[in-house]
């Protein structure tokens, strides 16, 4: 579902510099576009604005410039005033003023409202959906189509700064057409999904195979014109039945002849059409914001290895109550409600869990399904499933590194994102020896390493069973995994904080020596 527009109540004093800050840039801008073409701002022309009442950070990151389109061409006749302001010019103090900040993180619950990762630790911005100081195209920024909405309401996001700054920065492409000024704002048609206006399910779903982001809204005209399946719920049942039916979505070797079919299908589909047409959003918003970079993936990953242990607890717990298997609506919602008593709950990633719930619920039902008619088949010879085909799920659990059964030694989410190994530079060449740190500058070698070093995510399939060894000042005593996950987390803490951790087991060491 989109997000829901903010409408915070200012401060009186907030509400002045708001309204102060867009009429004097339109002001502004109104007063010195009368002006000529290949005439500069002089000094003198910047203090004459001053005197004339125009604030002077917004003098001062004034532009006003002929510029010749395109860049390449010598001829004057395309020559264009433009003026507009640096981002500079833009005040955050009055834009992200604290009543519109509070809003904005409430209205996300604290979350990235493009990429859903929780950002309050790490510091969150208010940015732009229209870029403010205007938007890049083909080499060129075009500076005077959003300026005006730099302090609306309507036109602000809570994110984080990679989504926002490293990746969509100015960024603002159109299906077709123009932008604005040259349309209106109704008229315009962007490329990059809407929270506000656009639900982003529509275009863009995960899977739960391997976290990553794929375009919905392909994969489902995908269906509908090579397969048939018209209807978005039919398509959706046979994605979550059996995620490797996402197109382009897994290496593929000889075997996989069904994963080779699919992909190759959709790739001579999608050659066939236009690049940059409505139903293209889902893609170039990926691409965009860069959903799919692997440190955001890597985070996913995490995520779905938590929440597919609270599924299975789950619904271990419901099975004990009922012969029925949770669904995927109760579930979601049991993650999903916020209110301030749980808010904690809720988790990072909203679409990747309901996309990974709906397909292990799917796959729960079938395989409870398949167990039935095969039981009254063969009750007489008691037989099972055993030499059953291996399905997605096993080729889930191996590629997470999660055993089935995890439910039995649940992880706790703390530990499962917050322990990794990590590796100095000089022991670089050690063998089946680990250290684990807590991802926390109150960890006693994490908040203090100054040397260079590399960090590697914890198996906790094959890794479960290793020995853990406590080093402390004077002597070592051993532990295990299991402890550690029934170990609260304040005394994790002091433990992490006040003694050297690690494992032992197989472990290959990361260079030759």
């Amino acid at each position: 579902m989109p997000i829901v527009p903010i409408n915070a109540v200012l401060k009186p004093d907030e509400q002045v510099k708001v309204d102060a800050a867009i009429k004097q840039m339109k002001d502004l801008l109104e007063q010195v576009s009368k002006w000529v073409k290949y005439r500069l701002l002089t000094p003198q022309d910047r203090h004459s604005l001053i005197d004339n009442g125009f604030a002077s950070d917004l003098v001062d990151n004034l532009v006003y410039l002929t510029q010749r389109y395109p860049v390449d061409n010598f001829q004057t006749k395309n020559d264009q005033l433009v003026t507009g302001f640096t981002e500079a010019a833009f005040d955050p103090s009055v834009y992200a003023c604290e009543s519109i900040s509070s809003a904005l993180k409430e209205t996300t619950v604290g979350r990235c409202a493009w990429c859903e990762s929780f950002i309050e630790h790490s510091g969150g911005v208010v940015s732009h959906y229209r870029p403010s100081y205007g938007y890049a195209k083909e080499g060129t920024l075009y500076r005077n189509a959003y300026y005006d909405l730099a302090y609306n309401q309507d036109n602000l996001l809570y994110t984080c700064k990679v989504c926002a700054e490293d990746n969509k920065a100015d960024k603002f492409p159109v299906v077709k057409g123009e932008h604005l000024p040259l349309v209106t704002l109704q008229e315009e048609k962007p490329v990059l999904i809407n929270p506000y206006v656009d639900d982003p399910r529509q275009y863009i779903r995960f899977n739960p195979l391997n976290g990553n982001a794929y375009p919905y809204d392909q994969v489902l005209r995908f269906y509908n014109d090579v397969h048939k399946i018209v209807e978005a719920s039919e398509v959706d049942a046979h994605i979550w039945h059996d995620p490797a039916n996402i197109p382009q979505q897994q290496d593929v070797n000889e075997k996989d002849i069904s994963l080779a079919t699919i992909n190759d299908e959709f790739a001579k589909w999608k050659q066939a059409q236009t690049l940059n047409d409505i139903g293209n959003r889902g893609q170039q918003t990926i691409d965009i914001l860069g959903l799919n970079r692997p440190s955001l993936v890597r985070s996913r990953i995490n995520h779905l290895r938590h929440i597919r242990s609270l599924f299975l607890a789950q619904s271990s717990s419901n099975a004990a109550a009922s012969s029925e298997t949770s669904s995927a609506a109760e579930l979601i919602k049991t993650f999903g409600a916020i209110t301030p008593e749980n808010d904690m709950l809720v988790p990072q990633y909203i679409s990747l869990t309901i996309d990974a719930i709906s397909t292990w619920s799917t796959i729960a039902t079938s395989d409870k399904s398949q167990v039935k008619e095969q039981s009254q088949e063969n009750a007489k010879s008691d037989s099972t499933l055993d030499d059953k085909k291996e399905n997605w799920l096993d080729v889930y659990n191996q590629s997470l590194k999660s055993p089935i059964n995890y439910s039995s030694r649940s992880i706790p989410s703390f530990i499962r994102s917050g322990l990794m190994y990590i590796v100095l530079e000089n022991e670089l060449g050690m063998k089946n020896k680990r250290r684990i740190v807590s991802l926390s500058v109150d960890d006693l070698l994490y908040g203090s390493i100054t040397s260079n070093c590399v960090f590697l995510q914890i198996n906790w399939d094959t890794d479960f069973s290793n020995t853990i060894k406590v080093h402390t000042k004077n002597h070592t005593w051993e532990t295990s995994f299991t402890e550690l996950a029934n170990t609260r987390p304040v005394a994790l803490k002091s433990l992490l904080a006040n003694n050297e951790i690690w494992a032992e087991g197989a472990y290959e060491a990361l260079v030759d020596m």
